[in-house]
């Protein structure tokens, strides 16, 4: 009897001082449930507060180490053998570009399926003019290798113009200049029959046996 009356007094003392307890503020040593939890917002618009948790989660210190303000940049995170590799690997490639795009040796000259004369050529151009009545740009053919032939006796170089070629050879054959400009000058008269054309061939024939002779 003794003992069932002192344990139910030390029940009814434990109970009556943990609601004196409760009623008067003082802190619990119980955890708060998940419901009764509440994660405060980030002050001042921050990601995190230092030493408090924030909506992330995450503490002061780990934000501080994922904001990049410690100034490591990119080439810090690459591995050291990074960049020899890359330059090796841009030497070898230039070294196959140069080995490559080189030519070894003079070029070999290949025999032909079909040997084509050059008087066949130059027969079967003229037909496709006369078929054509292509008048002027036959004319034009003939004077155009005609000066160069006439480039190439007098010595001048490659790019001198018609005026200049007219002059040396109206010097060096002593006619007039206006009748060698009509012969070869590029914008001398065009033929307008095939007999006109075979006589401005005739005349560039002549003239350059004179110059040949001279």
């Amino acid at each position: 009897t003794t003992r069932s009356t002192s344990t139910s007094r030390s029940t009814s003392t434990t109970r009556s001082t943990s609601a004196s307890r409760s009623s008067s503020g003082s802190p619990s040593t119980s955890l708060p449930s998940e419901s009764a939890r509440v994660v405060s917002p980030a002050e001042s618009g921050a990601v995190y507060t230092s030493g408090k948790p924030s909506l992330l989660g995450v503490n002061a210190a780990l934000m501080r180490d994922l904001s990049g303000d410690d100034e490591t940049s990119l080439s810090d995170l690459l591995p050291e053998w990074l960049r020899p590799g890359l330059w090796l690997a841009g030497i070898a490639m230039l070294a196959v570009f140069l080995w490559r795009g080189r030519r070894l040796g003079p070029l070999v000259s290949e025999p032909t399926p079909v040997e084509v004369k050059a008087i066949e050529t130059t027969l079967s151009r003229g037909r496709l003019y006369r078929k054509a009545n292509d008048r002027a740009h036959a004319a034009s053919a003939l004077r155009t290798a005609a000066r160069e032939r006439l480039r190439v006796r007098l010595h001048l170089p490659a790019r001198s113009a018609p005026d200049v070629l007219t002059r040396h050879l109206a010097e060096r054959l002593h006619q007039p200049t206006e009748s060698i400009a009509d012969r070869i000058a590029p914008d001398a008269p065009t033929p307008t029959t095939d007999q006109q054309l075979i006589s401005l061939s005739d005349r560039l024939a002549e003239l350059d046996e004179e110059v040949r002779r001279s």
